[in-house]
């Protein structure tokens, strides 16, 4: 019967969808469901016959057809006729494994219609499907070699999945991208960048190990894209150089980091997780020293001073509620900010400040979130030690009661709760309703924090906060963000502004924390300030 190749060649890559006859003459109905178990689409006795056999075939390759048709219309974007997200995240896993295994190149481009939001405010969503549909085109028919897959990746983003390519093929490739969405010369008369659309770009090239995820070439092209972004969009990030995936076993090692830039301390006995995080940090200007234990990590506290500490929460041996205790009891390192790594669970939030850490943070956290508080507890750890006169790992003295917020939200209930929440920690809260109203009071005081409710138009927002930096005495304020859920591309345009969010309904420890963590911050920007020549 060819079982035993039959149930070899099923499950091979390429292979699981090819319809399988068997033709033999074993006839018993017990032989019948061997085949039919093992995958088989038909079974043909014997002896046959030609014009049954012909038939049956020739049914079956037509139901293989039809099949293929429908998964094709599965994997394309109903929108814009290109690989849908599903597409490129089976080639993605596939081109990963290729590569883990041969040792070869990987590159991936992120892709970004820039200002797409005022594109569809100015012209219409219409205008707006018929505007993706030509840069789907166009990036189409800028590849030039099949293995190479274009597809979109969400919205106005698009990805492209390049094998086997070096940096500078894939920045041959980015630029072609950008060249050919220029040529289409699609009126945007109220962009910021230029008068046509554009495209801001995020490009990486990895060669892969099996011990990682493809997840990291993601994370990583979306580093570059922000990159562009925020250097004017319209461009390409790119990293340096050719990185390889973060090995489990191994990070940023002392020897090889750079002087110049602070250091953070990553401790995780996970290695996969490991290099998920070291490659979520990649966007810092700062060295990643990775350990797999606290006990590693109390070895690296006693040889160097990190200017943060990213730790764990569950290990084996000491966890990282004893690490955190450990550090914060020494006086020559209570200073570096601390965070756990939890899944922020009420009852781990509430741990982790008993246990004396600076903030606590999700692993799996959003990642504009993820950006915003982890550059804020760098800038935190290396304020504290210029605002103590340059004596490594001591922490600034500061007095979070008597502080000031000032709240802009035109919510009644918002501005109720959030005088009560504060008002335990003695941090006074000066309301206002509108924007024009901030600008006005800002004038006549500068607060310690100021936190904007985004119930409000954002470019009404982004133009407040503009003027905020003009505003003597208001350059350096750090900037709480009130959204709900969802609401992260609202978020986008005002992320170069915002120092943290936080999540409506307010919950009153989290606000709590959230705010003073700012009120040290502003207090170490101050000290830092004083100490400058």
């Amino acid at each position: 019967m060819g079982s035993k190749s039959a149930a070899v060649s099923k499950p091979a890559p390429g292979t699981p969808d090819i319809p399988v006859v068997f033709v033999t003459s074993m006839g018993e109905d017990v032989d019948h469901l061997q085949g039919l178990s093992m995958g088989a689409i038909d079974y043909i006795e014997k002896p046959i016959s030609p014009e049954l056999v012909r038939a049956r075939v020739k049914n079956h390759i037509l139901g293989k057809r039809k099949q293929d048709a429908l998964k094709g219309l599965t994997l394309r974007d109903g929108l814009t006729g290109i690989a849908n997200r599903r597409r490129f995240d089976e080639a993605l896993l596939e081109e990963w494994s290729r590569a883990a295994r041969g040792k070869t190149q990987l590159s991936l481009v992120m892709l970004d219609v820039d200002h797409f939001k005022i594109f569809n405010d100015t012209y219409g969503h219409v205008a707006g499907d018929t505007c993706l549909r030509s840069i789907a085109g166009a990036l189409s028919q800028s590849l030039m070699r099949p293995v190479d897959l274009v597809a979109r990746f969400g919205g106005e983003e698009f990805v492209c999945l390049l094998p086997g390519t070096d940096p500078a093929g894939a920045l041959l490739v980015a630029e072609r991208f950008r060249e050919a969405v220029a040529e289409l010369a699609i009126p945007h008369e109220h962009s910021p960048t230029a008068p046509t659309v554009t495209l801001s770009q995020g490009l990486v090239t990895m060669v892969p190990v099996a011990e990682a995820t493809p997840d990291l070439l993601l994370v990583e092209a979306d580093n570059r894209l922000y990159e562009a972004k925020q250097n004017g969009r319209n461009r390409i990030g790119k990293a340096a150089a050719m990185a390889k995936s973060p090995s489990p076993e191994t990070g940023t090692s002392v020897e090889r980091a750079r002087p110049d830039l602070p250091t953070i301390l990553l401790v995780d006995d996970d290695q996969h997780m490991r290099a998920i995080l070291a490659a979520r940090l990649a966007f810092l200007p700062a060295n990643v020293e990775v350990v797999a234990s606290a006990e590693e990590a109390l070895n690296f506290l006693a040889r160097y001073r990190p200017q943060l500490v990213l730790s764990d929460v569950v290990m084996p041996g000491m966890d990282g509620f004893n690490l955190c205790g450990r550090v914060k009891e020494n006086a020559a390192l209570r200073g570096i900010p601390f965070v756990l790594l939890t899944s922020l669970s009420r009852n781990l939030r509430e741990r982790s400040i008993l246990a004396g850490a600076d903030d606590y943070l999700s692993k799996l956290e959003e990642d504009q979130v993820f950006r915003m508080r982890t550059r804020l507890l760098l800038e935190l750890g290396i304020l504290n030690a210029v605002g103590a006169g340059g004596t490594e790992g001591t922490e600034c003295s500061v007095e979070v009661e008597g502080s000031t917020a000032y709240l802009c939200s035109a919510s009644t209930t918002i501005q109720k709760q959030m005088e009560i929440q504060l008002l335990s920690a003695k941090i006074r809260v000066h309301v206002v309703s509108g924007t024009s109203d901030l600008m006005r009071d800002l004038h006549l005081r500068a607060p310690d924090v100021l936190i904007l409710d985004l119930d409000q138009d954002e470019e009404a927002l982004r133009e407040c906060l503009v003027g905020v930096r003009d505003t003597a005495g208001c350059a350096d304020l750090p900037v709480l963000l009130l959204t709900s859920k969802g609401e992260e591309a609202r978020m986008q345009p005002l992320e170069e502004f915002v120092t943290d969010r936080l999540l409506k309904p307010l919950e009153a420890n989290e606000t709590r924390h959230r705010v003073k963590l700012l009120v040290k911050l502003a207090s170490a920007r101050r000290n830092a300030g004083r100490g400058k020549p």
